[in-house]
């Protein structure tokens, strides 16, 4: 098929060899493994310092990220795609599991924070989600492990589930987010009282 031609031809474009420079692999290995930590330290950031409106971010972005990677779950019971290591294709410089490959997952929760923080009106912080995600998106295709279908699907699930989220979150947002700031205010208490963290 022409569609997958071009998502081949796209992944050996972008992918590694050989004569790929080291320091450029391990760079890319660095920004595949971790890079999407910032996700977890942003959410933490928001919801610890930040005033009500960010932490309605924070709990938006949390359920886009769970209704996306649920929906590649969902997909991937009825469409198994194999990694380009295990078609064979490509060369390969970061250990994967053999599952499927569609949709990224890494990619999934990075697109599904992106999307949050747009719909939340952060521009700074979106913008700064965007290019981490799309940098991971490069170093999973440049390590060899995903297709560009792949980061291109999860920008579908998340674009789906943040639609979701955000419906879901005008009617039970509000208890959502009250019910949450009693769970943290019973859990931190001392830690708000000496004034580390916002109550």
């Amino acid at each position: 098929m022409e569609f997958e031609a071009l998502n081949r031809s796209l992944f050996l474009a972008m992918n590694a060899d050989a004569s790929s420079l080291r320091a450029t692999i391990e760079a890319a290995s660095l920004i595949a493994v971790f890079a999407i930590l910032v996700v977890p330290l942003l959410l933490c950031r928001d919801w610890l310092r930040g005033e009500r409106e960010q932490r309605e971010t924070a709990l938006l972005a949390l359920a886009t990220i769970l209704l996306a990677l649920g929906l590649n779950q969902v997909i991937g019971l009825f469409l198994f795609l194999p990694r380009p290591f295990a078609i064979p294709l490509g060369h390969t410089f970061l250990a994967s599991a053999t599952d499927t490959s569609f949709p990224s997952d890494h990619a999934t929760v990075l697109f599904a924070a992106v999307a949050s923080y747009w719909a939340g009106r952060r521009w700074i912080a979106a913008s700064m989600l965007s290019v981490v995600a799309l940098a991971v998106s490069w170093a999973r295709i440049y390590l060899g492990v995903h297709m560009p279908l792949d980061i291109a699907g999860a920008m579908v699930t998340s674009l789906i589930a943040v639609g979701i989220a955000e419906v879901s979150m005008r009617w039970m947002g509000g208890p959502l987010l009250s019910f949450g700031e009693a769970v943290y205010r019973l859990l931190f208490g001392p830690l708000i009282k000496l004034g580390w963290i916002r109550p």
